[in-house]
């Protein structure tokens, strides 16, 4: 489903007063393809008032996006709702990232405030606090993470494959570094000490980035 921008243009309507002057603008969020399909559209009417369609790929599409929109977000709700000192824990947006978000940014922007009006000035921001769908994908792992926010460390179950562990390390950090560099793949890769076309491979492998997307070779 995308959405398109409809000609603006001026048009002359008769009246008893004289002639009016209405601008005609329109942007739609629907279907125009099933649209056109049952008929429920004009076909001629789309190729006379479409412009440009503009592609907006999904959330889960373009996940390393997301440590950004939520700073944003949460600086944004915390306004919103008078909480202050509020700060964002890294469980919180690994979290976030492992979700697949169904309904695109309008679920994350509802989320997180929901999340920011529950919290207490200067609470730090946990998966703990997610709807359970949310921090499903978090809660499943095998990786657990040492308490404490300021702690980068983590614990990998010892009774598993060893290749299996060593994906689970690569994850984690591949995570920290997006997050420590705000979701900025090319610092993340230096950060790293891998290529950006090293660290695209990496994301795509887990499903970070559309497979079609060559964007970042």
């Amino acid at each position: 489903m995308n959405p398109w921008i409809f000609m603006t243009g001026k048009t002359d309507e008769a009246n008893l007063s004289g002639v009016a002057r209405l601008d005609q603008c329109g942007v739609g969020a629907f279907s125009i393809e099933d649209a056109m399909r049952t008929g429920r559209f004009r076909r001629d009417l789309f190729y006379r008032l479409g412009v440009a369609q503009l592609a907006l790929p999904a959330l889960r599409e373009r996940k390393d996006e997301i440590p950004a929109l939520v700073s944003m977000f949460v600086s944004k709700s915390a306004r919103e709702c008078g909480r202050a000192g509020i700060t964002i824990g890294d469980d919180f947006v690994a979290a976030l990232l492992l979700y697949d978000w169904p309904g695109n940014i309008r679920e994350l922007v509802n989320e997180i405030r929901r999340v920011t009006a529950m919290a207490t000035d200067g609470a730090a921001l946990t998966a703990a606090m997610l709807s359970p769908a949310i921090a499903a994908g978090w809660n499943a792992r095998p990786v657990r993470q040492f308490a404490g926010a300021a702690s980068d460390g983590f614990f990998v179950r010892i009774d598993q494959p060893l290749a299996r562990a060593i994906d689970q390390l690569e994850e984690q950090f591949i995570e920290h570094a997006l997050r420590s560099t705000g979701g900025r793949v090319a610092d993340a890769a230096n950060l790293l000490g891998i290529s950006r076309k090293g660290l695209f491979l990496k994301r795509r492998r887990r499903g970070l980035v559309p497979m079609a997307d060559a964007s970042g070779a």
